[in-house]
């Protein structure tokens, strides 16, 4: 009875997928990705404009055994022009959200980027982050998009009060996706699940 016991173990710790065995979860990972970016700007060792024009970000779990410790790993783009990629660095991080190496990927400029007003699209993309990981939202359950994040993007919309920035955030986790919105300062304005 002991032998049986010991190989459902096992065999039970082996089903366990290798993004399960992370300390952070998806979103925490892409913030901290995002912090790289900030680090890597300051360094000299990627340009400015991954900040004044970032747009995207992707992100998915990868098998450390198969990635060098890998955990994550997570593309931040720019803006892009219709038909083209647009730049983008892709940064792998270990299960604690640490950066281990990054790489630029290959793109192009956007020839008329959107210009943000108060704070860069980078920034404002953090603040999001920071909502999503750390903050509650009345009746509004997050977890899913906190655990499961596999994107985010972020325009500028313009309302009938002014223009505001809404990030759009899908998950593994669901089919649904979560818009949030925040003033061009950063102040938080809503998160809605659609």
């Amino acid at each position: 009875m002991k032998n049986f016991s010991a190989s459902i173990l096992v065999t039970a710790t082996l089903l366990i997928p290798f993004s399960t065995k992370a300390a952070v979860s998806m979103a925490k990972a892409a913030e901290l990705a995002l912090h790289r970016v900030e680090r890597l700007k300051k360094k000299k060792k990627i340009d400015e404009s991954f900040i004044t024009r970032f747009e995207s970000l992707t992100l998915k779990a990868i098998d450390p055994a198969q990635h060098a410790g890998a955990s994550f790993a997570t593309v931040v783009g720019q803006q892009g022009d219709v038909g083209t990629d647009a730049l983008r660095v892709e940064i792998k991080q270990d299960g604690n959200g640490r950066a281990l190496n990054f790489a630029l990927l290959p793109g192009t400029a956007a020839r008329s980027p959107v210009n943000w007003a108060a704070k860069d699209p980078l920034s404002l993309t953090e603040t999001v982050l920071h909502h999503l990981t750390e903050s509650g939202h009345g009746e509004i359950d997050l977890s899913a998009f906190d655990k499961g994040m596999t994107s985010l993007v972020i325009v500028p919309v313009v309302t009938a009060t002014g223009t505001i920035a809404q990030a759009t955030i899908l998950s593994s986790e669901t089919e649904r996706k979560l818009m949030m919105s925040l003033e061009m300062d950063g102040t938080f304005i809503s998160a809605v699940i659609e």
